[in-house]
């Protein structure tokens, strides 16, 4: 404990280094909106904030994922839990002379770097996918998603529609007949959901690798491409048979709803495998300066995601599978990624924990229970059942589920899209703020449960250890890979 004694007091220090920052800070002047020159000279309050923000948010977050590496906890859980304390949502129970570093409009212009963060965890998942090893799983795991899809889908819609609506006053309706199907529609796509960024995330914090490793990735991938098709078009059907205009227009929205969805999901990939292939050729002439090509790839694939409508974690995924099996494939490219990893993981994750609605447990914990755990039930069963049709293994059999718990940013994104989709619907609101609490609780055990079942198949560890037997006789594996706890230093 006396080697993490400094840590606290540098996380001390930081945290007196942002109270003394926001009692000394001075008020931005008002100026007309929209001319340049006063958005240089007097920004916006939470913009000014936001590099002190960004500073003690990275810092704070890597030193508690370091505390809970201590009794074994996944780093992952030390930047969310870092995020909620210092979040605009546990304002109300922190004591006044703690600092605020992420109120409400920093939080706002922090969430700007979530494309560039996702797009680096993604580019680093798709380096480690080997197309050929990915043939020969693609099959299974297609199996597996499909019943995961099935079952956690209309279960989770028929426990939503019988249990859980009618435990919400606002939800239940006059009489308790509830607002319809669609509310339970909208609990079964999202309960689908897994979160390939948490994934990325624990199993490269525990430097695992093995079979389900490699399956949970792949599988929630796929998850990902059902749940968004899925969603697309409930809210389509919603729409379009719910209120909007009738007749001979619908064929035409259906073509379009089509050719969107078409171009979300095979865009995404086209244009990723383009930057992969580009971010490898100029890797060649660049050798010194691939953290910035990295980075600077990035930033183009967050702006590409808003202009042509594309998923940067698709886009990500799509470079960095492209990148690793192209020939001339660049080992040097894929450790500078990994370099980058390490501080874009505590931005990420702790804007995702200051993001958290703790606010909505205490009224909503009920029915928040009965959805966690019939979620957890339904996942379990699909997983063992699906893995053991298919012919996995026992270890994949047996700890696969662990690894299906995690949500986060993509189910976040698809309550926002049911607000924006149903604005008059009377339950849209209620029914948000019931799944955003849901949400809370797999981000915050979603990651000790895969933590757990990796440990138990025995794949924690084990990318370090192939790599010293790959390794030459005499020679040692590179020691600049951020995850191991001896190389791992402080971000900048």
């Amino acid at each position: 404990m006396s080697r993490h004694l400094p840590l606290l007091l540098v996380l001390a220090a930081l945290l007196g280094l942002a109270a003394a920052a926001g009692m000394l800070s001075v008020p931005a002047r008002s100026g007309e909106p929209g001319v340049l020159g006063e958005a240089i000279t007097s920004p916006p309050r939470g913009l000014r904030d936001l590099v002190l923000g960004l500073g003690v948010l990275v810092l704070g977050a890597w030193i508690f994922g370091e505390l809970l590496s201590v009794i074994r906890l996944p780093r992952i859980c030390g930047y969310l839990l870092f995020g909620v304390l210092v979040g605009p949502d546990a304002a109300t129970w922190r004591p006044e002379w703690f600092p605020n570093v992420l109120g409400g409009e920093q939080l706002a212009y922090v969430k700007l770097v979530d494309g560039l963060a996702i797009a680096v965890i993604a580019f680093v998942a798709g380096g480690e996918i080997r197309l050929g090893e990915l043939r020969k799983i693609a099959g299974k795991v297609a199996g597996v998603v499909g019943l995961h899809a099935v079952v956690v889908f209309t279960g989770m819609a028929t426990v939503a529609s019988f249990v859980v609506l009618p435990m919400v006053p606002e939800l239940a309706g006059e009489d308790g007949e509830g607002p319809g199907l669609v509310p339970a529609l909208v609990v079964g796509t999202i309960a689908m959901a897994i979160s390939p960024a948490v994934l990325i995330a624990v199993i490269k914090d525990a430097r695992a690798r093995g079979p389900v490793s490699r399956t949970s990735l792949t599988s929630a991938i796929m998850v990902d491409l059902v749940l968004i098709t899925a969603f697309t078009v409930l809210m389509f059907a919603v729409v379009r048979f719910g209120g909007s205009p009738t007749g001979d227009e619908g064929g035409g929205e259906l073509l379009s709803l089509a050719g969107g969805l078409a171009w979300h999901l095979l865009g995404s990939v086209l244009v990723g495998a383009v930057i992969g292939g580009l971010v490898l050729w100029i890797s060649k002439g660049v050798p010194e300066q691939l953290d910035a090509l990295i980075l600077l790839a990035a930033f183009g694939i967050a702006v590409i995601g808003e202009f042509l409508h594309v998923a940067p974690l698709l886009v990500g995924l799509s470079a960095g599978i492209a990148q690793a099996n192209l020939a001339g494939h660049n080992v040097d490219l894929e450790r500078s990624a990994e370099r980058l990893l390490l501080p874009v993981c505590c931005v990420f994750f702790a804007v995702a924990g200051a993001g958290v609605h703790l606010g909505d447990l205490p009224n909503l914990w009920p029915a928040v229970l009965v959805v966690v755990a019939c979620r957890a039930a339904l996942i379990f069963g699909a997983a063992s059942v699906g893995t053991r049709l298919v012919g996995f293994d026992p270890t994949v059999r047996r700890w696969l589920w662990a690894c299906f718990i995690s949500q986060a940013g993509l189910s976040i994104a698809l309550v926002g899209e049911v607000r924006r989709n149903l604005p008059d619907a009377a339950w849209a609101g209620e029914l948000a703020t019931l799944l955003l609490a849901v949400i809370t609780i797999h981000e915050l055990a979603g990651p000790l449960l895969m933590r757990l079942g990796l440990a138990k198949a025995g794949e924690v560890g084990a990318a370090d250890r192939t790599d010293a037997a790959d390794a030459p006789s005499g020679d040692t594996p590179p020691k600049d890979k951020p995850d191991t706890p001896d190389a791992r230093e402080a971000p900048a």
